[in-house]
């Protein structure tokens, strides 16, 4: 009986151990470098980081302005070893400016077309909603390193943001959707022109 009750708990286990192990972690891909963050971190050989302006866009200040004080900017990056072609990645810099206070958030190539897309969304989600009162609404989409996306509604009332950072959190309101949609194409040629590179 002792034999079969081991047997039973040692299969328990065993059991409980497989399936722990084939259950993806969700925190696993957010903690884990990007190709452009292992090639940027790479010691031991010379690593080279040409870094390309893309533009930007000057959202609306309070007096109804646009104005460099508040911008949101974007440099494309190439990374690469030199003479060793498959090591080569790209990305890009988000900065995100509020007067004198800046935060970059660094998105890798896979990461623009995601963040394109959710503005997509985010854009659609704004419009099917403006003539809707909603007591308080939050939309938001965020990236790895911590460039968050989105709008809020309180009664029909919506007001779009973005950010980067947390601690040290910088954050732009944006007059209009109609500025969601210039970042949204800002991102798209900088994703375009970090392709052909």
């Amino acid at each position: 009986m002792k034999k079969i009750t081991f047997l039973a708990l040692c299969s328990f286990v065993f059991v409980a151990v497989s399936v722990s192990a084939q259950t993806p972690n969700p925190d696993e891909s957010e903690t884990s470098p990007t190709s452009l963050e292992s090639l940027l971190a790479r010691k031991g050989v010379p690593v080279v980081a040409d870094v390309y302006d893309l533009g930007e866009v000057l959202p609306t200040d309070y007096k109804g302005e646009k104005t460099k004080s508040l911008r949101v900017g974007c440099r494309g990056i190439v990374v690469y070893i030199p003479g060793i072609d498959e090591l080569t990645s790209r990305g890009l810099y988000v900065d995100v400016h509020y007067y004198t206070k800046t935060h970059t958030s660094t998105l890798a190539l896979g990461e623009i077309e995601d963040v394109s897309e959710a503005v997509d969304n985010i854009i659609e989600l704004a419009t099917k909603w403006e003539d809707t009162d909603r007591e308080f609404t939050l939309v938001n989409f965020s990236t790895r390193d911590d460039l968050s996306i989105g709008f809020t509604q309180r009664g029909k009332d919506q007001e779009a943001f973005v950010s980067s950072g947390t601690i040290q959190e910088v954050e732009i309101k944006l007059d209009s959707l109609q500025e969601l949609k210039s970042i949204k194409n800002l991102l798209d040629n900088a994703l375009k022109f970090l392709k052909e590179k």
